[in-house]
């Protein structure tokens, strides 16, 4: 449903929740949501309206983490409690995106300073075709931020590079990091280099940060904060986090489906944040599981293998396949020598040997 078909359905049936959506977003806003949920998506035009909404209320001066699903999932507010700190990330978003939205995500909370990460979606969804096309797009958006908050300090982020698995990608992810680099350092600005800082002795996303080839996990992120804080702050963070670890680490996990078919929407039948298990009455050859996904094979109720791209049908034992919110927790948990048990819909991992 459009921004303006809700807009017109609230009014009819929830007069006041309207009147309250009338005060925050205007007539123009919800033409600019609806013609950004046509070109973009819902996801896209869901955060853009969350934007303008908080826009009057955010206290100027803060930091601004601008950028896609990768800033979107930073845990800003665990790590930085009551800290003036803003997030600006839309899962799914490209540099053309964000550049259309600089005056809701910048110029309108007036920060003191801005991080900047953008541009693997461009490179993972071939959009645009050419090098020197996202190049310049680039440009135009960092020029755009500098005129949105000229007395702000902005940081370049370089993007990060894809696991092994999802590497065939990370020859034009290189390349266009050097630009980054070249343009903010023709601009005099500060780069933080998480792509050197995580990528391994071949150039790939290291498996440790990441739970599906491109997002980060905790461990991941950690990693990003320990770039850009002073080790006090660090280890501030650290501590900050660590319920986010135990809730990671808790012992099962439900499975919503065994061997599902090709009807669902998502690769491999699984649900956007499912656990799955796959087992030898699986009727294809192989899951079906995309780069995105993370899979470990077990036999014998042992992990012997972490996966992450369209495992084979199993002939002995049987595979779990995580997407999502799931991916962390097999991630975490599913390494290979661990013990696992299939108990009341739920798998289930042991610590100590087998």
């Amino acid at each position: 449903m459009s921004f303006v078909r809700t807009a017109t359905v609230l009014a009819a049936v929830l007069p006041s929740v309207a009147t309250a959506a009338a005060q925050s977003l205007t007539a123009e806003d919800l033409l600019r949501l609806e013609e950004a949920e046509r070109r973009r998506g819902a996801h896209y035009a869901e955060r853009l309206s969350m934007f303008i909404r908080e826009a009057p209320l955010v206290e100027p001066g803060g930091t601004v983490f601008v950028g896609d699903s990768i800033s979107e999932g930073f845990p800003l507010r665990q790590v930085f409690p009551g800290q003036n700190m803003v997030n600006r990330g839309i899962g799914g978003d490209r540099v053309e995106g964000v550049l259309e939205r600089v005056d809701v995500s910048v110029e309108r909370v007036r920060p003191r300073r801005i991080f900047l990460k953008i541009g693997i979606n461009n490179i993972v969804h071939g959009l645009p075709a050419s090098d020197e096309q996202l190049s310049e797009h680039y440009e135009r958006l960092v020029d755009a931020i500098r005129a949105a908050a000229p007395s702000a300090e902005l940081i370049i982020q370089t993007t990060l590079p894809l696991a092994e698995r999802a590497g065939r990608h990370n020859g034009r992810v290189r390349r266009y990091v050097a630009h980054v680099r070249r343009v903010a350092e023709a601009r005099g600005l500060r780069v933080v280099d998480l792509h050197t800082k995580m990528a391994d002795e071949r150039g790939n996303l290291r498996d440790e940060y990441t739970t599906d080839s491109i997002h980060l996990n905790l461990r991941g992120y950690e990693a990003w904060m320990e770039m850009i804080l002073t080790p006090r702050e660090f280890f501030d963070a650290c501590v900050a986090l660590a319920p986010a670890w135990r809730r990671m680490r808790v012992p099962h996990h439900p499975i919503a489906a065994v061997d599902p078919g090709f009807a669902e929407d998502r690769p491999g039948g699984r649900g956007q944040h499912d656990l799955v298990m796959y087992t030898e009455r699986l009727r294809r050859r192989t899951t079906g599981t995309d780069e995105w996904g993370m899979e470990a094979l077990v036999r014998g109720g042992v992990v012997v293998d972490v996966i992450g791209l369209d495992a084979p049908r199993p002939v002995e034992g049987f595979v779990l396949s995580a997407g999502g919110r799931a991916a962390p927790w097999l991630s975490a948990n599913l390494l290979p020598g661990v013990r696992v048990s299939l108990d009341h819909g739920e798998a289930r991992w042991h610590r100590g040997p087998a």
